[in-house]
């Protein structure tokens, strides 16, 4: 579970989540691993965000726009970090990235890389397909096992299969989601026990 400080949260309601994060995340309990999404480097809103993580006991700590200066400014909070790579100057870094040893997972960010790519979207998403790709290679050559392919919003459970399914057959190790809804199907595509 990751609660995203960053894309998902308007500028004027940044406090407010980091409250709501800090009183769910503070809570006692077992079930997924909690990561924290925060502003990426150079935000007025990260000092913030850091000072919530630095309080609360977190499996990572997302890092958006990905590159290795980006990682490395966070390589001080001692836990893993999930670097979302979601620009050209991320992808053309993403092996040096995954490199960091407090990198333990990278993400295909694909609506941000779309957009500074200026890539025109395709019902096949092969747009993407570059993208994916070297991800997946730069993240292997790295030595990183966790390797999430970009969100699907919106789509029926046969299209998110197939779209899973695809980014599997890439060598993806797991697929982002905004929908709890989901995870039987992503949990289901990418059980390694089931060839």
């Amino acid at each position: 579970m990751v609660a995203d400080l960053e894309a998902a949260t308007p500028a004027d309601r940044k406090a407010d989540a980091r409250a709501v994060v800090a009183t769910v995340f503070a809570a006692n309990g077992s079930g997924p691993a909690r990561l924290v999404r925060v502003n990426a480097s150079g935000s007025e809103h990260l000092e913030g965000d850091l000072a919530l993580v630095r309080s609360l006991d977190l499996a990572g700590v997302a890092v958006p726009q990905a590159t290795p200066e980006a990682v490395d400014d966070l390589a001080g909070l001692g836990v893993p970090l999930l670097a979302v790579v979601e620009s050209a100057c991320g992808l053309r870094s993403a092996y040096e990235t995954a490199l960091r040893p407090h990198v333990r997972a990278v993400q295909l960010g694909a609506t941000d890389l779309a957009s500074d790519l200026h890539l025109e979207s395709r019902p096949d998403a092969l747009e993407l397909l570059h993208a994916r790709s070297r991800l997946v290679v730069d993240a292997v050559a790295a030595g990183v096992d966790g390797i999430f392919d970009r969100v699907l919003r919106g789509v029926e459970n046969d299209e998110l299969e197939r779209d899973a399914r695809f980014a599997r057959s890439l060598g993806f190790t797991g697929k982002s989601t905004t929908s709890p809804e989901d995870a039987a199907v992503l949990n289901r595509v990418f059980d390694r026990r089931d060839g």
